[in-house]
């Protein structure tokens, strides 16, 4: 066999029936020719089927690939321009390629997207150098074609590649080869991997722990998903790394392995084992992830097998204390990841904010010994780690002691906690200088409200604890880039502080949202019977300014809490006419109204965004926002009024106002009148539609703001608990010169009443 392979050409390949066939047969080719006619004749019916890889001594491995003579390159995804252009660029040298279809359902990437080929290289090249040649390789094609998606990994030559499908033509290109010390010029070699530090040893009792986690698991049936694997025997690598890293011996895992039907035998495992790279960053957790994922009870059993002195071992614990402090460790997670929430049942894990049950609290901590007995990790929790409260600010702390929060603010109240839910942005490593096409992307759209948007923007972002009193209003055309502006302002206050709602889901009664330091509310418009735009209008002004100082969250299966109202609200909307109403006197709005209009050019400049933004884009604009100096900003005060704002305002004034004024009028402008005087009155000018829609019941939420409108507003009764008056025997609502006080519009309602 050896010397069989030590005379193999450079131009040889491997082909494995399916992905789970780990020992493919080795094709011998003299040349690049001979090597495109066995892939012409090697075709996969289905993603999964045959494939072809390098050429390999005996088990398809790292440690098995030999030295060879060709590349392959598999592109995932590009432009139709971009792959117009790969094609010539392949046309241009010795190589053969094919277009492939997209294995996931509903994937972009179809087949007029998807490329795979191989192509010739002037000598052959060992694993490293396959690949460097790959990254520089990569490298030059995206510096042309910065669509291009590139899968790295068949650079190695163990990898994979599924074969053209049937049918498929297979291009070729047929002139220069490629350079190989060229382009590993490009690419230095990689550094040689450091030694792993020594391990400290492993208790004997830590051992059994890991043994007993393997147990549960079977050689035949692994979590292969869930280890973040394509195969079994990818899963069973993670587990050997996993296993060596909890303690377990190489004799232990392979009389493990003899459980399973496939065992490979004990000079396999041990060869394997022999390979394993010392760098490897799969630890223990692995292994006891995976089997509470398989088998969420086996802690308990494990600890209820284990005497009080071995499971002080399995803790850690330099001395037999039974009455330790909470610096017991489970295997994952410390009883100071979690507190006790005494509004509820559930239990809050701090790394995530997530709420658990008792009984995953249990499983995930060993109980606490008190004396001779167990107290469960729930019980103990509940006594010594409770928090009262829930809230969100990002100005305080995570832990707020000795206050309450509620409709009033932060209130002193000795005894009580709360957690604080929020959680601060990533840090940033951009240059605030590199922000142009950011900048020159939002000048384009919004020529002369882009500083402001820019000081707005920075001000969430530099002080997310501080309410600003208005919100933004951006317009357009749709395709246009206005969500692609507000995509770095996301990552600057954090993605998990930042929410995209419905203007229906802004009026629904759950609220998590609220919880926030930016809330986009898209495509704001009128929601007709759900709610109006004058409905809207009104519940959205105790959220976009302050007072009142805190907002009550409701979110399901939890109690109602405050949090601090500092969240600005952000509304897009392509519809001027039938978008947000705004009245005159609003001051809580500041609109911004692009003109551009929705042309190819425009188009592709938006789009080139999303790669700048991949390549670093997003953190420049985050450290241009972060560094932006807001001393001429005041976030209190009303925001302009621009043009926009007030072509907004007309275009929301109702087409009826002028003539519900003229019937007014008619009958005689009188201080206060009845809904159905001024319908009697439309009657008689024949302003029969007016009448009806007056009358029609559906319509009646937006009467008032018709009225208001004209003058007049709703006289309320304090006498009666609807403040309805009684007119003529029936309880009817009276609207009075909205001028007068309020004494005078009740005087003059009942001046009515005859």
């Amino acid at each position: 066999m050896t010397a069989a392979i030590s005379t193999a050409s450079p131009f040889a390949l491997s082909i494995g029936a399916n992905l789970y066939d780990v020992r493919p047969r080795r094709r011998e080719a003299q040349t690049f020719e001979d090597l495109v006619a066995l892939l012409n004749d090697t075709r996969a019916t289905a993603k999964g089927g045959t494939y072809f890889c390098g050429a390999l001594e005996g088990r398809r491995g790292k440690l098995s690939a030999l030295p060879q003579r060709w590349l392959a390159l598999d592109i995932d995804g590009a432009s139709t321009a971009d792959l117009q252009e790969i094609g010539k660029q392949l046309d241009a040298i010795s190589s053969a390629r094919w277009h492939t279809h997209s294995h996931k359902s509903g994937s972009p990437h179809d087949r007029d997207h998807r490329l795979r080929a191989v192509m010739e290289l002037d000598r052959a090249c060992s694993r490293d150098e396959l690949r460097r040649v790959g990254e520089a390789l990569a490298a030059r094609l995206r510096a042309k074609c910065p669509s291009l998606v590139i899968d790295k990994s068949v650079f190695q030559p163990e990898q994979t590649i599924c074969a053209a499908p049937p049918l498929e033509p297979i291009v070729r290109g047929r002139e220069r080869v490629l350079p190989v010390d060229l382009l590993l010029r490009e690419v230095p070699p990689r550094p040689a991997p450091t030694e792993r530090p020594p391990r400290a040893p492993v208790g004997d009792a830590k051992v059994r722990e890991a043994l007993a986690a393997l147990a549960t698991l079977h050689p035949d049936h692994l979590p292969i998903g869930y280890l973040n694997a394509n195969h079994r025997y990818g899963a069973l690598a993670v587990l050997m790394f996993a296993s060596s890293d909890a303690g377990i011996s190489v004799d232990q895992f392979d009389e493990w392995c003899a459980k399973g039907a496939d065992y490979p035998g004990g000079d396999e495992i041990l060869k394997r084992w022999r390979s394993m790279d010392p760098g490897g960053a799969t630890t223990a957790g692995t292994l006891f992830a995976a089997a509470d994922h398989e088998a969420p009870g086996w802690r308990r059993a494990y600890w209820d097998s284990l005497s009080l002195a071995e499971r002080d071992a399995v803790r850690g614990r330099p001395s037999p204390n039974p009455n330790g402090p909470s610096s017991e460790q489970s295997t994952f997670f410390g009883y100071d990841d979690f507190y006790s929430y005494m509004e509820s049942p559930l239990f809050l894990f701090r790394p995530t904010r997530a709420l658990w049950p008792a009984a995953k609290v249990n499983a995930a901590l060993p109980p606490k010994m008190i004396g001779s007995k167990e107290m469960a990790a729930s019980a103990w929790l509940s006594q010594h780690r409770p928090i009262h409260q829930l809230t969100w600010h990002p100005a305080q702390p995570e832990l707020l002691v000795d206050v309450a929060i509620d409709q009033a603010g932060v209130i002193p109240r000795p005894g009580l906690k709360a957690f604080n839910l929020y959680r601060a942005p990533p840090s940033n490593s951009g240059h605030a200088a590199r922000a142009g096409p950011w900048r020159e992307h939002l000048r384009l759209l919004y020529p002369d409200e882009a500083e402001h948007i820019e000081f707005w923007l920075a001000h969430r972002i530099q002080r997310p604890g501080e309410k600003c009193n208005h919100a933004i209003v951006m317009g357009g055309v749709p395709g246009i880039g206005k969500d692609t502006l507000l995509f770095p302002a996301r990552e600057g206050v954090g993605a998990w502080n930042w929410h995209d709602i419905s203007p229906a889901q802004m009026v629904r009664p759950f609220t998590g949202w609220m919880k926030g330091v930016v809330v986009r509310v898209s495509e704001a418009r009128d929601m007709g019977t759900e709610v109006d735009r004058y409905s809207f209008y009104e519940h959205s002004k105790t959220i976009i300014a302050a007072p009142p100082e805190t907002l009550r969250v409701n979110e399901k299966n939890l109690k109602e809490y405050y949090v601090v109202n500092v969240i600005g609200v952000v509304f897009t909307t392509n519809n001027k006419l039938s978008g947000l109403y705004l009245p005159a006197e609003d001051r809580r709005h500041y609109v911004a109204w692009s003109n551009v209009e929705k042309t190819p050019e425009v188009i592709e400049r938006a789009q080139r965004l999303h790669p700048w933004y991949a390549a670093g884009g997003t953190d420049h604009v985050v450290a241009f926002l972060r560094e932006l100096d807001l001393s001429g900003f005041d976030a209190k005060a009303p925001p302009p009024q621009t043009p926009a704002f007030w072509a907004m305002v007309q275009a929301g004034e109702a087409p009826d106002k002028g003539e519900l004024s003229e019937v007014i009028a008619h009958i005689g402008g009188p201080v206060a009148v009845t809904l159905q005087q001024v319908i009697t009155g439309a009657r008689s000018l024949n302003l029969h539609e007016l009448a009806e829609e007056l009358g029609d019941r559906k319509a009646r939420r937006s009467i008032s703001h018709k009225f208001h409108e004209s003058g007049y507003a709703v006289a309320h009764n304090p006498d009666a608990t609807d403040g309805l008056f009684v007119l003529s025997g029936r309880r009817v609502r009276v609207y009075a010169l909205a001028k007068l006080p309020v004494s005078d519009q009740i005087r003059a309602a009942r001046g009515l009443i005859v």
